[in-house]
């Protein structure tokens, strides 16, 4: 027989079955045991984060001058930079800025238009390639001596001593390779072994004299990138281009009065700035900087638009110190030795 039901009674819960609520003491208690975990997972992958960003910008960087260094080598100068403005660009987003729509022209950059960003498009490369790490374009400058139509313009005595540029003094050999030498009667051939009429028989390149030994106009040697060790610091590269011994690149001088320690060429050309983790200083989509508020000088520098670009030790010490721009710089020798194909000391 079933025992009565009672209504409002309330069977009691054994003690073993109850399920008490946590105190505060153990929720606060948890709380720091996770945040603790946390913090040490953060304290993992952050630095593996900012390393894996840096390796990027870092292999990002030398494509990129593989890239410059191949243009370079293939037309004589430098692309100009392309516009970071997205929507107001007059080239194709991508494109150097003065090869117009159809992007088939010389650039022309001059003033302020030799500072934008990678000209990727120009260069085959993707924007991703264009960008570092942090996903930030690279501010890329160029001397404008270094850009200009290598079809025109004057050079230093360097690229016209005969001695160098034009080999007169060794002898022309012919054969020797185990094929034919065929003459054809279409034409005259004057064969000489030094100087003379000879000469003409030389490689005499005149493009990539413009290019190795740029004239002083229109662009001379104010125009000319300098890298510091900081900012108003010490040139890295303490030579800048002489001012004299420039002609036109078809007067041939025998043997000049030419002495590299006062009589410079070699200079920085190109420049590329990563503006770091904070990128401060950067170029956005819309054609402005990412405003340098809290930046430190040396980061400044970088991105005010001068001539003058900074190159130091990364240094995350506080106020003046703090440093976290990659930069890149190369000569025009630097470029056509990289680029594999010989060096400004040979035509």
């Amino acid at each position: 027989m079933r025992p009565p039901v009672y209504k409002n009674c309330k069977t009691p819960v054994p003690e073993r079955l109850r399920i008490n609520g946590f105190t505060l003491v153990e929720v606060a208690a948890v709380t720091a045991v996770l945040g603790i975990i946390i913090a040490g997972i953060l304290a993992i992958i952050q630095p593996m984060s900012r390393a894996a960003a840096l390796k990027t910008t870092k292999a990002n960087m030398s494509r990129a001058v593989d890239a410059l260094a191949g243009y370079v080598h293939q037309y004589n100068r430098l692309p100009c930079p392309a516009d970071p403005d997205r929507q107001n660009a007059v080239e194709p987003y991508g494109a150097e800025r003065g090869s117009g729509a159809s992007g088939n022209s010389f650039g022309n950059c001059s003033g302020t238009d030799v500072e934008g960003v990678l000209p990727f498009r120009t260069l085959g490369l993707t924007e991703g390639e264009a960008k570092d790490g942090w996903g930030r374009f690279f501010t890329y400058r160029v001397s404008p001596a270094f850009a200009q139509n290598p079809n025109a313009g004057n050079v230093h005595a360097r690229c016209r001593r005969e001695s160098v540029w034009f080999d007169t003094g060794g002898a022309l050999v012919i054969g020797g390779g185990g094929g034919d030498v065929i003459f054809s009667n279409t034409g005259n051939i004057n064969i000489t072994s030094g100087g003379g009429p000879g000469v003409g028989l030389r490689n005499r390149n005149a493009q990539k004299a413009r290019f190795c030994c740029p004239g002083t106009a229109p662009f001379g040697p104010a125009t000319d990138i300098v890298i510091l060790d900081g900012a108003g610091g010490t040139p890295i590269w303490p030579f800048t281009r002489s001012s004299s011994d420039y002609d036109d690149v078809n007067e041939v001088i025998e043997d000049p009065a030419f002495n590299p320690a006062s009589d410079n060429v070699t200079v920085p050309a190109m420049v590329l700035v990563s503006h770091g983790r904070n990128g401060l200083g950067a170029f956005t989509e819309a054609g402005a900087r990412i405003p340098l508020a809290g930046a430190s000088p040396h980061e400044i520098e970088n991105a005010n638009g001068d001539r003058n670009f900074v190159s130091r030790i990364y240094s995350e010490g506080g106020g003046d110190e703090y440093f976290d721009d990659l930069v890149v710089w190369r000569t025009q020798d630097h470029l056509y030795t990289e680029a594999g194909g010989g060096s400004c000391g040979l035509p």
